[in-house]
């Protein structure tokens, strides 16, 4: 963790106790169960076996409780599940080689330099004195040290896995957009196992130990059923729904025209938010249930969890984010601010208040969204907010570039993230803006007045290294 924290290691081992009564300590093993139980069939459940295997790395985690040497052996070579050479800790130490053009990998990468110059000290390229490629890895680690039973469970479920459900969906992607519709499928079953793991229960909250079971346990605590007399929480009804929607798409033909591309890609993006859904959810639920004047070590963990995306997205919410959930330990003198601030970070993560909700009947109570954001004082209707986010996606662009993930890059060019048009669309004209003379002035410089595309061809040149 940040290491400005001073922690006693009494104070820390006294928290284990009262977090081993906290999220998902009854593990129940139900065999047999498969993604299609669940709610998705695969095109073929071998595709992704290692994958829902290793579900059963985070149970044995949990159970191995106080045994923090067994526990980190399984974290580091695997335990008893079939899974082949996949591990825990392979999802990051080869997520640079695998995934290192995909957009969302490269922010975290980023976001931890950042981290790592800012708050730790370090140089260029680390954090923590570790490569920042590694972040995730280095995070779990640093958690072994803290002897807080399920904390490393937790931080590898909520890094590991989360980065590489996204990154095989960015696979998937990948395969579609080169019309490799069989390689898309394979990596979408792989997603789906990412997602929802071995041995899960559909609608069951001690059953299973992925991010389905994550979102079960948390979205209970928000009262997000899907509808009356469901155990499914929304959450996982949305992400089923677009796992499949997807998997119709590659099978509807979409992966052979670009605008079949762009909708798969937008379902892709919908995914992150559902992620993200979640991760925030399990904050919310963290920064009320910590143990007064004890270090509040969970709310951390899901804050870095998600501070990257912020610091690509708005420098200022960064700052006060960062000071409220790591700098700080949370306390009833700080709580507001940090809710404050963690709803008008919201958009950074594609979520909305109504999308969120509210905890535990109000406890923590849903945001106003016409209250969060306004420009420069001016506040605007949501239509201009989201345009106006355009900015965002030039400052992840600038971060693909400096990392040298120009397919990265030119992803967020030609598809966006934040905002309702994209910067090519923006370069093309196609934004709704007023072509005036100094737009044509520009075209006739560069190349005729007729040529409306002009700007869009120097990007992509400088994307494509031609």
């Amino acid at each position: 963790m940040m290491h400005h924290h001073r922690r006693t290691r009494s104070s820390l081992i006294l928290q284990g106790a009262l977090v081993s009564l906290l999220l998902l300590s009854n593990v129940v093993e139900v065999q047999g169960q498969t993604l299609q139980a669940v709610g998705f069939t695969p095109k073929d459940e071998g595709n992704a076996f290692n994958e829902l295997e290793l579900a059963k790395d985070i149970r044995a985690m949990r159970e191995a409780h106080t045994n923090f040497t067994l526990k980190k052996s399984i974290y580091t070579t695997g335990g008893d599940s079939n899974t082949g050479s996949l591990t825990l800790q392979g999802l990051s130490l080869n997520a640079e080689d695998k995934w290192g053009q995909y957009p969302m990998y490269r922010v975290y990468t980023q976001g931890y330099n950042l981290l790592g110059q800012e708050v730790e000290g370090d140089q260029q390229g680390n954090f923590d004195g570790k490569p920042v490629a590694h972040y995730a890895d280095t995070l779990v680690n640093d958690l072994f040290l803290l002897n807080v039973t399920n904390i490393e469970a937790e931080a590898a479920l909520s890094m590991n896995v989360a980065m590489a459900f996204y990154c095989t969906l960015y696979d998937m992607l990948t395969a579609c957009k080169q019309n490799l519709v069989d390689q898309a499928h394979v990596a979408l079953d792989k997603a789906a196992a990412f997602y929802i793991g071995a041995d899960q229960v559909p609608g069951d909250s001690t059953t299973g130990y992925f991010l389905y079971n994550l979102a079960q346990f948390v979205g209970e605590r928000f009262n997000q059923f899907s509808i009356d007399g469901d155990s499914q929480v929304l959450a996982n009804s949305n992400v089923l729904a677009a796992l499949n929607l997807i998997q119709s798409h590659l099978d509807g033909d979409k992966c052979s025209s670009p605008l079949g591309i762009s909708e798969v890609r937008d379902v892709v993006k919908s995914l992150w938010s559902n992620v993200n859904q979640i991760l925030l959810q399990m904050l919310i639920h963290r920064a009320k249930t910590y143990t007064p004047g004890k270090p509040t070590d969970f709310v951390e963990l899901y804050s870095l969890a998600l501070l990257p995306q912020v610091a690509a997205c708005q420098s200022d919410l960064f700052v006060s984010l960062l000071k409220y959930t790591v700098t700080l330990n949370v306390d009833s003198s700080t709580e507001a601010d940090l809710f404050a601030t963690l709803q008008q970070s919201y958009s950074c993560f594609g979520v909305t208040c109504s999308q969120i909700g509210a905890y535990a009947e109000n406890l923590v109570p849903e945001c106003d969204e016409g209250s969060l954001e306004t420009l420069a004082g001016y506040e605007p209707n949501e239509d201009e907010r989201v345009k106006s986010r355009i900015d965002r996606d030039i400052r992840m662009m600038r971060w693909m570039m400096e990392a040298k993930a120009y397919d990265g890059a030119q992803d967020i060019y030609e598809y966006g993230w934040n905002s309702i048009f994209t910067l090519q669309q923006l370069a093309k004209a196609e934004a709704g803006a007023f072509v005036g003379s100094d737009y044509v002035a520009m075209a006739t410089y560069f190349a005729n007045a007729q040529d409306k595309d002009f700007a869009d061809a120097i990007v992509m040149q400088i994307l494509q290294g031609t």
